[in-house]
């Protein structure tokens, strides 16, 4: 019998690893191809070559307009389930979506000062190249379809298949660390200072998944944050706070933490009252059936 659970339990992960890294594998195929189309094929039509030289964003949201249908079907061939199903993409309430957007923007306006403190511009400024090409990568239209069809295949990729596969075999901790490590190592091209930054914003999207059961979550925090750092970079905030100093940019990361610190707080209690009240009235439940 034991040798009989450690066969079903090493077929389990086994086949976990094998599905990981076909998402892995077609997510890099696709990539690549993209990359490929964008500046070796679509760059010969000079118009096109003009337009997209000041809209590199493009390939983003290309590559994730093509991946979306076909993990679509890939998930359909494995699993025999519907995507949303499988992502948990599930309805959250309009209260709850507004202090997580409260959340993304404060963690949005954290980030893009934090990386704007002196010694990481010119310790790490990797920062200052990935935040310009983000936010200066496109017009208003490009930049728009970049947050919304960008942030929904991030989320469907990362926390919904690869987290979802992770923690069906692994001890929760465990799958959260690994997801952040592949997030972080794959998304930022393993270019280190940008995947430990990676590593957290992964962490905070896959606590609000576990919290919330349900994929609208990391996706709306995600939302938050970009639009936040795109405002604030765009209206000019950031050149008056920075030509202000460190000290002015350490008081607003304070600020901006405890609003993420706050807000991440409120979620976990509101979930861990919500499940003390279910469970309550399953006994409720019990009692009223038994009794009949």
């Amino acid at each position: 019998l034991k040798r009989e659970n450690i066969y079903k339990e090493l077929k389990k992960q086994i086949k976990m690893v094998a599905i990981v890294s076909l998402y892995i594998a077609v997510y890099f195929a696709i990539f690549r191809t993209t990359i490929y189309l964008c500046y070796d094929v679509f760059t010969h039509n000079q118009s096109f070559k003009e337009w997209f030289y000041e809209n590199p964003l493009f390939t983003i949201i290309m590559n994730d307009v093509i991946a979306l249908p076909l993990f679509f079907l890939l998930v359909y061939i494995i699993k025999r389930k519907n995507l949303m199903s499988v992502c948990q993409v599930a309805k959250i309430s309009s209260k709850k979506t507004l202090v997580i957007l409260v959340i993304g923007a404060a963690a949005g306006a954290f980030t893009i000062f934090a990386v704007n403190l002196s010694f990481i511009r010119e310790e790490y400024p990797i920062f200052k190249e990935i935040f310009d090409y983000l936010l200066e990568g496109g017009n208003i239209a490009v930049f728009l379809g970049f947050v919304i069809i960008g942030q929904v295949f991030k989320e469907v990729l990362f926390r919904g298949l690869i987290f979802g596969e992770l923690r069906k075999t692994l001890p929760l901790t465990v799958a959260i660390i690994i997801q952040g490590i592949f997030y972080g190592v794959l998304f930022f091209n393993f270019d280190i200072p940008l995947s430990i930054f990676g590593f957290v914003a992964s962490v905070l999207c896959v606590l609000l998944l576990i919290k919330t059961q349900s994929l609208l979550a990391p996706i709306a925090f995600q939302v938050g944050c970009n639009i936040c750092e795109y405002l604030i970079k765009k209206t000019g905030v950031l050149e008056v706070v920075v030509s202000k100093g460190d000290s002015t940019i350490i008081a607003i990361l304070i600020i901006t933490l405890s609003i993420v610190v706050g807000g991440m707080y409120m979620i976990l209690k509101k979930q861990k009252k919500q499940k003390q009240l279910d469970v309550v009235l399953e006994d409720e439940k019990s009692i009223i059936e038994r009794s009949s």
